[in-house]
């Protein structure tokens, strides 16, 4: 049986920080060594950030580089790499695949880079949202972007909301697909 989870929430959460002790866990639980990157724990689990994954594979400096860039860009890059994240476990096979990921980004206005079809290919077997006191979420956002980020305390709570809605939407469209 395969098991993928898709962690949703918003940036500041460090989304991959949390989820490593679990996947430690499962790999413990399972007999294997609790190091992530041991080649018999990887064919049993694999963690994807998906943020991450952008920065490494298409060679952008940060997060704050790739939401100032276009939208084209930012779809195009998103797609690629999530493109290559479903090769690579498709071609790893592991029995686990932890996606850490945003449902929702925001710029100025709030938007999303999803593509359905693509959450669909990965046959999520159940999405988690993840949530945070948003005081701590715009103290993260701030630190990252090194004061850049000009979101006031009430962007913040409103972008939590926001994505948390989308997240449901999105757990709604899955549902109606049956995955085997």
């Amino acid at each position: 049986m395969q098991i993928r989870v898709i962690f949703a929430g918003i940036t500041g959460l460090r989304k991959k920080r949390l989820i490593e002790p679990l996947a430690k866990w499962c790999a413990r639980e399972k007999g294997l060594p609790d190091d992530l990157n041991n080649v018999e724990t990887r064919k049993f689990i694999r963690i994807f950030d998906l943020e991450e994954e952008i920065i490494k594979r298409q060679k952008i400096q940060d997060v704050p580089t790739f939401l100032d860039s276009g939208r084209i860009a930012q779809r195009m890059k998103w797609n690629n790499t999530f493109d290559m994240i479903l090769k690579e476990i498709e071609d790893e096979q592991p029995e686990v695949v932890f996606l850490a990921m945003h449902f929702t980004y925001q710029r100025g206005v709030p938007f999303s880079l999803i593509d359905l079809g693509k959450i669909e290919k990965f046959k999520p077997s159940i999405i988690i949202t993840l949530a945070d006191d948003c005081y701590h979420i715009w103290k993260e956002i701030r630190e990252r972007e090194k004061k850049k980020a000009n979101r006031k305390l009430p962007e913040t709570e409103g972008y939590s909301v926001l994505d948390i809605s989308r997240e449901d939407r999105s757990r709604h469209r899955s549902r109606s697909t049956e995955y085997r």
